[in-house]
């Protein structure tokens, strides 16, 4: 297996917990902050002198933070950072921060310099949650993604009452963090999911419950704010069964040196952007791609993959010989703006051939490229053969990268000898399309045909495919389902729950199952797609409750063994 995809993410990895941030207890009032887009690297913040000198609450801390990230249980990167970290709180301002680093031991990249990461940045929070960061001109990208790792692995958030959970973020995504006042002074951090992960589009949902995150921080404080702080945190992420398995292990102290209250001259003040984990995402995928391709062209590597895919299956390196042309063309087909459209005629060319056809609509929808996927969607305007529309439609719901063009298509399949497949389609679409635009118009479109069903097949089709959105807009419609007389659309309601965010849809699944209801079974199935961390615990518990009950336990087992084959490394 190429470890091109998986080494692309061990920047995030290795960056996410380089060291702490600590805010001080002066911290300003959260103020609101508008929406912005994703974070960018494309133009750097400009500055904007302060107006006079401010009285600021400055405290400086030790800190030592040490990071190994370990691949199918081989070490291969490691980080150390150990320094001192000064943070300034104005009233009225965001929080600035500064590091002088003393150590900085990097394996497996480069280690940027003490001065690269000596300039002030700025912090900036929302509803007292850190959300917003603000470099230098000079900071360079590596030393971004260790400054925000700073900032985002010792962040805290204050809450009242005993216990608390707030989403908070870091490198790789946001998270659900836990707070227990333990004692006098004493806060305990922990975390078991993160609600979305970063990837080339920012924040996304779709691949949350693949890292599996273990935290238990401590942190003590005293009236003049933070005093020390230990933090433990094992970041485990499944690429998919069979593939590697990456473990990243954080430990990292901070330790409080002073704490004055002192007049700062006017500062540079810097534009806030929300947090980002600085990789060039695209750069690296060019690079990967390009690599992958070697130089060929569209009608070479269109017949590898014809000739690939008329290898004899038995053949004990047919699929590998499959999976290298699919990828070499996708590759071509994200590289080369021309690529998508030789392809899509190589199809229109010859599809009476149902093995080509297939691969050749597969290249198209795993290129996560919208010229790919609106070449797809173009195609079911063609008067192809039944096997080849169907290949093609298949493909097009499976295309990483949907769009309005797509939409449309599928919209216009609904009402055809395939309005099935363009309906569970349609609904993984929405999936990734996310809430807005042609992703709320394919859910919106799912609800009414939902609702305008003439029978238990349609109902169960739409509630199905609504499930694939996994759009929290379909929630009531599955509550509802669940009390449904047709235990049928109950079941598949149940099941539908799987990709829905929220807590409140693990606190249904949960119920559903304590309560021994009739779609226990199809609830337990569902939990194989939620967060591994949170469930894995309570199935474990469920085992004593449905001792005997052979289905159940049964369905629980599978749960579990799923889980862990997603962290059992591949053969050599």
């Amino acid at each position: 297996m190429s470890r091109r995809p998986l080494f692309a993410l061990i920047p995030a990895l290795v960056a996410s917990a380089l060291g702490p941030f600590a805010w001080s207890s002066h911290s300003p009032a959260p103020r609101a902050r508008s929406a912005a887009p994703a974070a960018t690297e494309a133009a750097a913040p400009a500055f904007r002198a302060r107006p006079a000198a401010q009285k600021a609450v400055v405290t400086r801390y030790r800190i030592s933070s040490e990071q190994h990230v370990i691949i199918d249980g081989q070490e291969q990167a490691s980080v150390l950072v150990e320094g001192l970290w000064t943070t300034s709180s104005r009233a009225g301002a965001d929080a600035e921060a500064q590091l002088a680093a003393t150590k900085i031991a990097v394996r497996g990249g480069e280690a940027p310099s003490a001065a690269d990461l000596a300039a002030p940045i700025l912090l900036g929070s929302h509803d007292g949650v850190l959300d917003a960061m603000a470099f230098s001109d000079a900071t360079p990208r590596a030393a971004r993604s260790i400054l925000t790792g700073l900032a985002t692995t010792f962040q805290h958030t204050a809450r009242p009452g005993s216990s608390f959970t707030v989403e908070e973020e870091d490198l790789l995504g946001r998270y659900a963090a836990a707070y227990t006042r333990a004692a006098e002074g004493r806060l305990v951090r922990t975390r078991h999911r993160y609600t979305h992960v970063r990837d080339a589009r920012g924040l996304s949902a779709e691949r949350a419950s693949s890292l599996a995150p273990e935290e238990r921080s401590e942190l003590r404080f005293d009236p003049e704010g933070l005093v020390s702080a230990r933090v433990a945190i094992k970041h485990t992420f499944s690429m998919g069964e069979g593939m590697a398995r990456v473990e990243m292990r954080h430990a990292a102290t901070l330790e409080r040196e002073d704490v004055a209250q002192v007049t700062l001259p006017p500062a540079p003040e810097l534009d806030l952007k929300p947090i980002s984990d600085h990789l060039d995402r695209a750069g690296i995928a060019r690079r990967n791609d390009e690599a992958r391709v070697a130089g060929a062209k569209a009608p070479e590597l269109v017949a590898e993959a014809r000739r690939a895919a008329h290898l004899d299956r038995t053949h004990p390196d047919a699929q590998k010989h499959r999976s290298v042309a699919l990828r070499r063309l996708s590759s071509l087909v994200k590289i080369d703006a021309g690529a998508a459209a030789a392809v899509a005629e190589a199809i229109r060319k010859d599809p009476q051939d149902r093995e080509s056809v297939g691969m050749l609509a597969g290249s198209l929808a795993s290129a996560d490229a919208p010229a790919a996927t609106n070449a797809l969607a173009h195609l079911l305007d063609e008067p192809l053969p039944a096997e080849a529309r169907t290949a093609v439609l298949v493909s097009l719901g499976m295309a990483r990268s949907p769009t309005d063009v797509s939409v449309s298509a599928l919209f216009s399949a609904l009402d055809g000898p395939m309005g099935a497949e363009a309906a569970l389609a349609l609904g993984t679409q929405a999936s990734k399309l996310g809430d807005d635009g042609a992703g709320e118009d394919a859910v919106s479109q799912l609800l009414e045909r939902y609702a305008a069903a003439k029978n238990t097949d349609e109902r169960r089709l739409y509630l199905q495919a609504l499930a694939n959105s996994g759009s929290r807009e379909a929630l009531p419609v599955m509550i509802a389902a669940l009390q449904d007389q047709d235990f049928a659309i109950a079941r598949v309601a149940a099941y539908g729950l799987r990709f829905i965010p929220g807590d409140d849809v693990d606190d249904l699944l949960l119920s559903l199952i304590q309560s021994g209801s009739t779609v226990a079974v199809e609830a337990i199935q569902a939990t194989a797609f939620r967060a591994p961390a949170l469930w894995r615990p309570r199935l474990e518990m469920a085992k004593a409750q449905f001792e005997g009950q052979k289905r159940i336990l049964d369905t629980i087992a599978a749960v579990l063994v799923r889980w862990a084959n997603l962290a059992v490394p591949p053969k050599p």
